[in-house]
């Protein structure tokens, strides 16, 4: 069966992995692991504590069909920022998936 919420899905973003390595001289790879459509909604840090007792500070919440890269620790390439998944409420069944998303620094240190 479709999730019902699929027609909000309306927003292309890009999962990706980024890994760092070395201890003086930073590298950063970073891969691609899937291109999806999303539902991106503005969100708080006192509404992941009052829902969901998540104490992080989060800037958005995004609603998507279930996908094995979006997983905390992963990111999100979204309207030319990056955010990294800090929450996963819940995901599977009928409803997708939720996720919780931190704008972070990229590895050249942009916002």
């Amino acid at each position: 069966m479709n999730d019902p919420f699929e027609r909000f899905y309306n927003t292309r973003v890009t999962i990706v992995k980024i890994e760092e390595k070395g201890v003086y001289e930073k590298t950063y790879t970073e891969t691609e692991l899937a291109r999806i459509e999303a539902d991106i909604q503005p969100y708080s840090g006192n509404l992941a504590e009052e829902q969901y007792g998540f104490k992080e500070e989060c800037e958005l919440r995004m609603f998507a069909a279930d996908n094995d890269a979006i997983a905390v620790g992963n990111h999100i390439r979204h309207d030319g920022r990056l955010y990294r998944i800090v929450y996963k409420p819940w995901s599977g069944g009928l409803f997708g998936t939720e996720a919780l998303l931190k704008e972070v620094a990229d590895h050249a240190g942009r916002y």
